[in-house]
């Protein structure tokens, strides 16, 4: 499978206080096997049921701010697959 491996990106954006403090946000790895492409994403986001609107405002601000393959479109549009991990 390695040989088969290739174009493999990282992009992170945080969204923490003040979008510095590295305690919320997201990361992704954007990767081709073969002409297949995957992007995995890991997130951390604002905790309890209250937080619903800030969750969602959060998942808008980590699509809009990780720049893999294209940097003019969101990595979710380029991508075969997409698996989204974390707390939400």
């Amino acid at each position: 499978l390695h040989p088969r491996i290739h174009n493999v990106e990282t992009g992170s954006e945080a969204t923490g206080f003040g979008n510095v403090v590295g305690n919320k946000g997201g990361l992704a790895v954007r990767l081709q096997i073969g002409s297949t492409s995957l992007c995995f994403v890991s997130c951390h986001l604002a905790a309890h049921q209250e937080k619903l609107e800030q969750r969602n405002s959060d998942v808008r601000e980590i699509i809009r701010g990780i720049r893999v393959g294209n940097k003019e479109l969101d990595f979710h549009l380029q991508s075969s697959h997409v698996i989204w991990m974390g707390d939400m």
